[in-house]
């Protein structure tokens, strides 16, 4: 699942997005191509709106219900400190 992606700016404003933002299937979040840093993994999904907010600070274009899924994903299914294994699905810590 992704949770931004470029390239849609031709949908209008509310589309447009510098960032592509998915679940890796590692069990990390990934900010592919990172404006600022490159290819850039974050272990929840709250680091992972954090980074956001600060891609954005830095002038690159994160739309805000990007962020507020990533916070809502991190306060309704985000478990501190365990990631979900590509092959299995088991909840590893």
């Amino acid at each position: 699942m992704s949770y931004a992606r470029r390239g849609y700016a031709f949908l209008g404003p509310e589309y447009a997005s510098d960032v592509y933002v998915y679940h890796h299937t590692s069990g990390d979040f990934c900010c592919d191509d990172c404006p600022r840093l490159g290819h850039h993994f974050e272990p929840t999904a709250l680091t992972m709106a954090v980074h956001l907010v600060d891609d954005r600070a830095a002038g690159y274009t994160v739309q805000q219900d990007t962020i507020d899924e990533l916070i809502w994903e991190a306060e309704n299914k985000d478990c501190p400190g365990e990631k979900t294994t590509p092959v299995s699905g088991a909840r590893a810590k």
